[in-house]
């Protein structure tokens, strides 16, 4: 069987990961998995704007989440809702880093784990327009971070926790919870 995307960014790391997050990161063809999220959003001037620009969610407690992530050949379509939020996205890996799209917005993200947990983060944005890829500055790009981990609290479920930021650290919108993996 050919790796997975996770697999092949991993290397050697992906023998550690907790059997939940494989399942997630290993799945064939087809992923699907639900729970509850928090959201958070940053208050700052202009935030709003952003938000609505990148379509980002409202401020919302134990909000209803659904991850569908498709596997096609080398590439994953990660399709996440979270209330009324709908974030599209596309995965593939260049050289050792993970590349996000959504819409023309392009995130190189570095990965790493551990025997507990998956993290991703960026701090370079680019914008994908003409055939080309334009970099932002760093002082335009949008950060991300995020962490999968095995549930303390529930079995055969991952807790998820993502903060995307301004270049200057602060908050636009964030969101934490616990996603079941079905069997």
């Amino acid at each position: 069987m050919t790796p997975t995307l996770y697999e092949r960014l991993l290397g050697d790391a992906w023998h550690a990961l907790p059997d939940v997050l494989k399942q997630v990161h290993g799945m064939d063809a087809q992923f699907a998995a639900s729970g509850e999220m928090n959201v958070t959003l940053g208050r700052f001037f202009g935030a709003d704007f952003v938000r609505w620009a990148l379509r980002m969610p409202r401020t919302e407690e134990r909000v209803p989440v659904e991850l569908h992530v498709r596997r096609e050949g080398e590439r994953e379509h990660w399709d996440r809702r979270i209330g009324g939020w709908r974030f599209p996205t596309e995965q593939w890996a260049e050289g050792s880093l993970l590349i996000e799209r959504y819409g023309s917005l392009l995130f190189p993200m570095a990965i790493s784990s551990d025997s507990e947990s998956l993290t991703h983060w960026s701090d370079r944005m680019l914008l994908r327009a003409l055939g080309r890829r334009w970099p932002f500055p760093s002082w335009l790009s949008i950060h991300s971070w995020g962490t999968e981990r095995r549930s303390q609290s529930t079995p055969d479920a991952m807790d998820v926790s993502v903060r995307i930021e301004t270049p200057f650290g602060q908050l636009l919108v964030g969101y934490d919870g616990t996603l079941q993996v079905p069997a």
